[in-house]
């Protein structure tokens, strides 16, 4: 008859605590740094759907996000693109 050997279990290693406490620390920071500004806004919401001009509200913070996705596709084209860049085109130093 053959013997069978029992090979030690392979144990999960402990998730690591330091990664857990980094997780948690970096959530409190966000919730920290974007609870203000997202009351903020909350309130304005509030107080413009109370004099009946929530339609004002949400087209101003269109408008707003509107212009600052272009801005910011606009910057990351002059930057990152270097057919724009006036620095790559021949001749200029």
């Amino acid at each position: 008859m053959h013997e069978s050997i029992d090979w030690p279990k392979k144990q999960e290693p402990a998730r690591p605590r330091r990664r857990t406490f980094f997780i948690l620390i970096a959530l409190f920071a966000l919730v920290i740094l974007t609870g203000r500004t997202a009351i903020a806004a909350w309130v304005d919401l509030l107080w413009y759907r109370s004099l009946g001009y929530e339609g004002v509200f949400w087209k101003t913070l269109g408008l707003e996000w509107g212009i600052f996705a272009a801005f910011f596709v606009g910057t990351f084209l002059i930057l990152t693109c270097p057919a724009i860049t006036p620095y790559t085109l021949p001749g200029i130093r």
